[in-house]
């Protein structure tokens, strides 16, 4: 096999726990990449999906749970999901994998650039921000 970080990476959206079914997902070959090799995923419900979060804009999405906890009574939290990011088959000497974080809060200084980051927006300001492609 040619020199590689990881061999595979996805992001999918679940229900909380209990159920932990998994609604959507995407993996690495699907998203986009920006000139400098990053990306942006939009995770929402369809009906707060940004008009210019698609793939001709350089944007990948997934859809957050509709049924939030999945739990069948009134108790059910319907604004709660999980998020997952799968990293999976790193290659040993790269530096930067998660599997070399040893301690919770060490993610930033072992993986670096390769940490992913999140950040909450609604969906008329997405909107209105300028996409890097």
């Amino acid at each position: 096999m040619p020199d590689y970080r990881t061999v595979y990476w996805s992001l999918v959206s679940c229900e909380a726990p209990p159920s932990g079914r998994i609604v959507a997902g995407i993996a690495d070959m699907q998203v986009p990449l920006d000139k400098d090799g990053n990306y942006t995923i939009v995770v929402s419900r369809p009906e707060d999906r940004p008009k210019n979060a698609t793939l001709a804009n350089g944007v990948a999405w997934v859809e957050w749970s509709p049924r939030g906890e999945g739990v069948d009574s009134t108790e059910n939290r319907t604004d709660y999901g999980m998020l997952m990011l799968r990293i999976m088959a790193d290659n040993p000497a790269w530096a930067q994998s998660p599997n070399h974080v040893k301690r919770p809060g060490a993610e930033e200084a072992v993986m670096g650039p390769y940490l992913p980051n999140g950040e909450y927006t609604d969906k008329a300001t997405f909107e209105a921000s300028e996409l890097k492609n």
